[in-house]
């Protein structure tokens, strides 16, 4: 089953081999672009000037969309009469419109994706900005008009590689019994840049179509499909296999808003940052590897202003790594622990570089409970044993030289993570009274 990830390129840039051989096209890709620029202007003004229907219309704009790198290849609708106004397209790019329009004159409504303005220059026509107005203007467009109307019911772009987007009602739901089926397919040949990319802006894509050196659209036109007894929905349901069978992708079940809100997530999701050097902590040469910061992740999110509340989430957890750390180890200062949790981002770790003496530092005495303070308040009522058990576990030092032994090395280790269990052990049956 497709996902949503699977109906988008991975990545812009071709593969190594491919890379290698755009990089002395780079200069030149740059200069083409400025000057289809100017090439691509012209063009938009005769397709403003020049009346649609007309054959030297089509001709002048194919030949100039060729110098703008963009070829439509198609099985020729001229020689059909009877053929549906009521036209449905997959949604590659946003010059889809552009491709079909030089094989078939035809309208589409403004498009979403794109400023008012350029969607004006493709041709685009303005329609009603609600679902109802432009179910109107759509339907009185049909009964009034001859050119062919145009609709892309999947409303955002995919690849459509893996499979297309669940059809939107709006053009089913219109008193038109058949509609015609237009497969689109674009590649690059020379180099294949991908076409399609999440979040990808449209002005993104447009460098893009300009920098390349030639784009091809594939227009297929299919049989007809009839409405029959279906309902819209049914309707587009049925068109959406036709579309799919023939590009020989799957027909999913993924709306536009399913497609938005993994956008939104991905937008969200933090991107990892490693952490600064610690300049205060002596490390011998054989201590942890850095990791990144449990602060540092969130500290750079695109797209998002949620970077505050990101470090907020990752000074908590760090926060709680310190008071893990200090539950075995109290006698260790907090700001010392917190500097080590920093650089390595492991508990464990950081324990570990205490106990090997890494990390030096000054044992502090901690604060005592609630219940020692009583005690110690109180007339001494006990024992021999108990008193002992009582008294201050004395935390042993270790020394800050590294052995250079790896089995003395291992000795030490184990008996000093052993002393620092017992320490624990003592004082948690101190602290609780257990005997």
């Amino acid at each position: 089953m497709a996902q949503i990830a699977d109906l988008y390129d991975n990545a812009r840039l071709p593969n190594w081999p491919q890379r290698l051989l755009l990089l002395p096209y780079f200069p030149i890709g740059l200069a083409l672009a400025l000057v289809r620029v100017f090439v691509g202007l012209h063009v938009f003004l005769i397709s403003c000037l020049l009346p649609r229907n007309s054959v030297l219309t089509r001709a002048v704009l194919k030949t100039m969309c060729a110098v703008l790198g963009i070829f439509v290849s198609s099985d020729g609708p001229d020689h059909e009469h009877n053929r549906p106004r009521l036209l449905i397209a997959n949604h590659v790019t946003e010059l889809d419109y552009t491709a079909v329009n030089l094989v078939l004159p035809c309208v589409m409504p403004c498009s979403e994706n794109l400023p008012r303005w350029l969607s004006w220059m493709l041709g685009q026509k303005h329609r009603g900005e609600t679902r109802t107005l432009l179910s109107q203007d759509a339907q009185q467009h049909l009964s009034q008009e001859t050119l062919p109307l145009m609709f892309q019911p999947e409303e955002v772009c995919t690849n459509s590689q893996k499979g297309l987007l669940k059809f939107s009602s709006l053009p089913f739901s219109l008193d038109h019994p058949t509609v015609q089926p237009i497969a689109i397919s674009v590649s690059r040949p020379l180099f294949s840049i991908g076409v399609c990319l999440p979040g990808s802006s449209w002005w993104a894509d447009l460098f893009w179509f300009l920098f390349t050196p030639a784009t091809v659209f594939t227009l297929r036109f299919l049989p007809s499909v009839h409405r029959e007894e279906d309902s819209a929905e049914g309707f587009g349901r049925k068109t959406q296999k036709i579309l799919a069978a023939h590009l020989g992708v799957e027909a999913t079940n993924i709306t536009k808003a399913d497609v938005l809100e993994h956008l939104k997530r991905m937008s969200h999701m933090p991107q990892p940052e490693a952490a600064p050097v610690s300049t205060q902590t002596t490390r011998s040469p054989g201590a942890r590897p850095k990791q990144p910061t449990p602060t540092s992740t969130g500290d750079r999110t695109p797209r998002t202003g949620n970077v505050v509340s990101t470090r907020n989430s990752g000074e908590r957890k760090l926060q709680v790594m310190v008071s893990q750390v200090r539950e075995v180890l109290p006698q260790v200062p907090e700001d010392i622990v917190k500097r080590d949790l920093t650089e390595t981002g492991d508990v464990d770790a950081t324990i570990t570089n205490i106990l090997e003496g890494r990390v030096r530092y000054t044992p502090e005495t901690p604060p005592p409970t609630p219940e020692q303070a009583s005690k110690l308040s109180s007339p001494p009522q006990q024992d021999d044993g108990a008193a002992q058990m009582a008294s201050p576990v004395e935390v042993p030092k270790f020394a800050g030289e590294f052995n250079r032994s790896p089995d003395q090395r291992h000795m030490s280790l184990q008996e000093r993570k052993q002393a620092m269990y017992d320490i624990a052990r003592r004082r948690y049956m101190d602290k609780h009274g257990l005997q």
